[in-house]
C-alpha cells in the first residue's frame, strides 16, 4: 500500500504542475529563439499568446480578457512566482506588442536575461515544492 500511496502522490504532483511545465516549455523555447536571433516580436507575441492558451485552459484566465495586467494576475496566481519576475516577463509582452520604437539587441539580451530569470524562479518553486 505504501508504494501505491507513492504512485497517487507523485500522480497527483504532476497532474497539479502540469500548467507549469507547459508555461516552462514555451519560455525556454522562446528564450531559445531570441538567442537564435529569431524575431524579436513574432517570438514574444508568439509566447505571450501560448501562455494565454494554457492560463485559459487551467482555468486562470477568461477567454476574453482585457488588458495585459489581467495576464500579469493570472500568471502571479498560476505560477506563484514573486511580482518582479511576473512583471518583468509582462513588460517584455507590452514592449513587443505596442511599442512603435526599434528592439535592439539589448532589448533582446534582456529579454532573454528576463526569460532565464523566470525559468530559474519556476524550477526553484518546484524544487521547494518537492522538498
Amino acid at each position: 500500500t505504501l508504494v501505491g500511496s507513492s504512485g497517487v502522490v507523485l500522480g497527483w504532483k504532476w497532474y497539479r504542475e502540469r500548467h507549469l511545465r507547459e508555461i516552462r516549455r514555451i519560455l525556454e523555447s522562446t528564450a531559445l529563439a531570441l538567442e537564435a536571433n529569431m524575431d524579436y516580436r513574432d517570438s514574444v507575441v508568439h509566447s505571450y499568446k501560448e501562455m494565454c492558451k494554457i492560463l485559459q485552459g487551467y482555468g486562470y484566465l477568461r477567454r476574453r480578457f482585457e488588458t495585459v495586467r489581467e495576464f500579469q494576475k493570472a500568471l502571479e496566481e498560476a505560477l506563484s512566482l514573486n511580482h518582479e519576475s511576473v512583471a518583468s516577463l509582462t513588460l517584455l509582452y507590452e514592449e513587443a506588442d505596442y511599442t512603435t520604437k526599434s528592439l535592439d539587441d539589448d532589448h533582446r539580451l534582456n529579454a532573454v536575461s528576463s526569460l532565464r530569470t523566470v525559468i530559474e524562479s519556476l524550477d526553484l518553486n518546484s524544487e521547494n515544492i518537492e522538498g
